[in-house]
């Protein structure tokens, strides 16, 4: 599964409300960082990956990608957005 974060929009730095293991968020979103191209690199043709010099998107990029998807389809299912809390 693909997130809908970019290189233009990255994944905020603390985890969003509902995210089910916000420490893990905090790795995820490291990783996901160091597994893009360098900002030199970005506008090129055939980017790659400033940490493991593969061609970007590299497997690892791809993989915490995938696991940042997963932790938001979990804050989507589980907190509905334009629900608020009854009041009593």
């Amino acid at each position: 599964m693909k997130s809908f974060f970019t290189l233009d929009n990255p994944p905020p730095e603390n985890p969003p409300a509902g995210v089910p293991a916000p420490s893990l968020w905090r790795v995820q979103r490291r990783r996901w960082h160091q597994h893009t191209p360098a900002p030199c690199d970005r506008g090129a043709k055939n980017p790659v990956c400033a940490h493991c010099k593969q061609a970007w998107p590299c497997h690892s990029w791809a993989c915490w990608d995938g696991q940042i998807a997963e932790a938001f389809r979990h804050v989507r299912t589980s907190v509905h957005p334009t629900r608020r809390p009854r009041t009593v």
